[in-house]
């Protein structure tokens, strides 16, 4: 109940208490009392196909709006000839369903004529109208798992085609490729690259941010269970596009260490003529890249060791073999300390 300032308010500015209708409410109402009108005029003396016409003629312009729907159908079945309007609407309902090709179709039929009718009309195709959803729905989600799996290898095919693409090789491929897939879900598509660094980037803020760096809360989530659909059908997709590319890098990454490797190698006469760990790493890291690492550590000491021997450091061949052979017993127990760290 309105207490009394309320009362004094709406006298003061002309408003009413009562909640204002519509104007589509005020437009149902209209009909439906037209309606009834028309079918309460028509004598009853008329025969009752004439009179089912005359009605139906006079509000054919009905819109349908959810306050007027169950009148007008209740007005309908007071109309209708011969008392079986619920059974012939559900029967002319069934033929133009049957004639309809397929499910997606029935479910455009459902969602287009449904609205318009009652609830015992709804009730009764209840059960189907779900069905019918289900599948197109199934369908639909089959259609965009298909589009979605075309635009990411369309996108990773883009993405790895790039000249500069790079992969860290410190760092696993499967560590790149949910870089690659985070960097989906976050909606990047084409700006998808890899840094100076090797890692997957994208551009933000004017420059390469690193996906691993990135928050996610900073981007818009998405349903889990689309995540998860995404999961299923793009992940290994990103792992089996980037494979190569990523044993090309790796390729690459052996390719320049075998160079340094064995350039490193060659300058052993010129890091001094006192043997270090360091001249005993390099020998041990060329020789493990030859076919016989026994000569190549042989080769390796004899350039140290002929150094040695220009800048007169040994008093006698004797003791140039012995510093030899005590080298080669060196080499062996940093070979040795090698292997127990692995």
């Amino acid at each position: 109940m309105a207490n009394g300032i309320d009362i004094l308010r709406s006298i003061a500015t002309g408003s009413s208490l009562e909640k204002t209708a519509t104007p589509r409410q005020t437009y149902a109402k209209a009909q439906v009392d037209r309606a009834r009108n028309t079918l309460d005029s028509i004598p009853s003396n008329i025969d009752s196909e004439d009179r089912y016409l005359m009605w139906k003629r006079e509000t054919r312009d009905w819109i349908p709006h959810p306050d007027n729907i169950e009148e007008m159908w209740e007005l309908e079945d007071r109309a209708y000839p011969n008392g079986n309007f619920k059974q012939d609407s559900i029967a002319k309902i069934n033929k133009e369903l049957e004639a309809t090709p397929s499910e997606t179709a029935k479910m455009d039929y459902y969602k287009k004529n449904a609205s318009t009718w009652p609830e015992w009309l709804k009730k009764y195709y209840g059960s189907d109208i779900e069905r019918s959803r289900t599948i197109t729905e199934n369908r639909a989600l089959e259609l965009s798992r298909i589009n979605n799996k075309l635009a990411t290898e369309d996108i990773l095919n883009s993405f790895v085609s790039q000249e500069n693409l790079s992969f860290n090789r410190a760092i696993s491929q499967r560590t790149h490729s949910e870089d690659i897939y985070n960097a989906l879900i976050y909606g990047f598509t084409t700006e998808i690259t890899t840094n100076s660094e090797g890692r997957v980037s994208v551009p933000l803020g004017g420059s390469l941010a690193p996906v691993y760096a990135l928050n996610p809360d900073q981007f818009p989530s998405i349903d889990p269970r689309e995540e998860y659909i995404l999961l299923k059908d793009t992940f290994k997709m990103v792992d089996d596009i980037i494979a190569p590319h990523y044993n090309k890098s790796e390729s690459d990454y052996r390719l320049v260490d075998r160079k340094n490797k064995s350039l490193l190698f060659t300058k052993l006469d010129k890091l001094g003529n006192k043997f270090t760990d360091q001249h005993y790493n390099i020998i041990l890291d060329y020789a493990e890249m030859q076919s016989d690492p026994a000569e190549a550590v042989s080769e390796g000491l004899g350039s140290v060791i002929t150094k040695r021997i220009d800048s007169n450091t040994y008093g006698s061949s004797f003791e140039t073999a012995l510093d030899f052979v005590q080298k080669w017993q060196e080499v062996l127990g940093t070979l040795d300390k090698r292997s127990k760290k692995l």
